[in-house]
């Protein structure tokens, strides 16, 4: 590979010419007329950036060491459009467009940097990658590029975090906006309805088929009061201290107003993870109770939470009368919720129901911490 590379002719007798100076002990300088090939066989093989040579055809004559573990493989020989992942054919469509870089190097003999794309692995991966694009002259009429190229893997990974965690503070945000906007409107007309509905209620001359009407519509603006002020409360929710102390907390909470009976078995969960997911599986719990209380008519409920290096897995099982799995497509705006929650989260919402069986609802996330 290298007795290839380095027989061209501007690798002089063994030795580069170049023009600048050098440090001499004593402190003056001297100029550095020549560099040994082998320095500079050194200099490329133990590169920081992956480096690859391609001639004016655009073949790959050499790889060092970091372009080979870069691509998993040697890859001289082979053309540039086949590590770009750009063309199938002996013919570079980019070519004949001008939106081949190496070719735009080539005619134009001025450098590209930090041009993003994509390189593709020998076991086919394909990684994100800034690629600086220099123009080698050897002083005989041969032209030739060198890419320069820094995996960005890591960087594209962190601006996606970054992202995400935008995303989610602008979400909080509109949350705390929607859920005061609640408050001061919605949530107090409907109090207000209820009180007069109540005052209607008082009144001597309210016939008994009245009486009767307005009862059922003083309960349920109370169930609509309720309701409003539990989305709200989910809307600002925010959970104090680890998430198993919570959710033993809720559970116990639970227990006493339904008379329902809860278990909760918890395996390695730290208490070191991210606050946003600790409340967004705190109130998918809070959801998937609510539905219990509201549909399931059960007996007892027991929530499994166990945390790994890389998930965080919580499943809530009911013993309640269940539904059929046709009513799955059709998922009630609970389940929708936390299924979006699930999502916003990068991880995943299974249901699993039958009639007569209970329900076993599986959250699984990412375990940030």
């Amino acid at each position: 590979m290298w007795s290839d590379v380095f027989s061209h002719e501007f690798y002089r007798e063994g030795a580069v010419a170049v023009t600048g100076t050098a440090a001499q002990n004593d402190g003056s300088e001297r100029q550095l007329d020549v560099i040994p090939a082998g320095l500079w066989r050194a200099l490329s093989e133990y590169s920081a950036d992956a480096l690859i040579l391609m001639n004016r055809l655009r073949r790959v004559l050499y790889m060092n060491r970091a372009a080979r573990e870069l691509l998993g493989e040697e890859r001289v020989g082979a053309l540039c459009g086949e590590l770009l992942g750009c063309r199938e054919e002996e013919t570079c469509h980019l070519m004949e467009s001008g939106a081949c870089f190496g070719q735009c190097v080539l005619q134009s003999r001025q450098p590209l940097t930090d041009v993003e794309m994509t390189i593709v692995r020998g076991d086919g991966g394909v990684i994100p990658v800034a690629v600086s694009y220099s123009y080698i002259p050897d002083g005989t009429g041969q032209d030739y590029f060198l890419m320069a190229i820094r995996d960005q893997t890591d960087r594209k990974l962190s601006e996606a975090e970054h992202q995400r965690s935008e995303e989610l503070r602008l979400t909080l945000r509109e949350r705390e906006r929607l859920a005061r906007d609640l408050h001061d409107g919605v949530v107090q007309d409907v109090a207000y309805a209820n009180l007069q509905v109540k005052n209607l209620l008082g009144g001597e001359d309210v016939t008994a088929l009245l009486r009767g009407e307005l009862e059922t519509v003083s309960k349920v603006l109370e169930q609509s009061y309720l309701e409003l002020r539990q989305a709200l409360f989910d809307l600002t929710f925010h959970v104090r201290g680890g998430l198993a102390d919570h959710l033993r907390k809720h559970l116990h909470d639970f227990e006493v107003q339904t008379g329902v009976e809860t278990r909760l078995s918890e395996q390695d969960v730290p208490h070191d993870l991210e606050p946003f997911t600790v409340d967004q599986v705190c109130k998918m719990l809070r959801e998937a109770l609510a539905n219990v209380r509201k549909h399931a008519d059960a007996h007892s409920v027991n929530v499994e939470l166990a945390c790994s290096d890389e998930q965080l897995t919580c499943e809530i099982s009911d013993d309640g009368k269940g539904f059929a799995e046709t009513e799955f497509g059709n998922l009630h705006f609970g389940l929708r919720a936390m299924r979006e929650r699930c999502d916003m989260l990068g991880g995943a919402l299974q249901v699993r129901s039958s009639p007569g069986a209970g329900t076993t609802i599986t959250i699984t996330v990412p375990a940030r911490r």
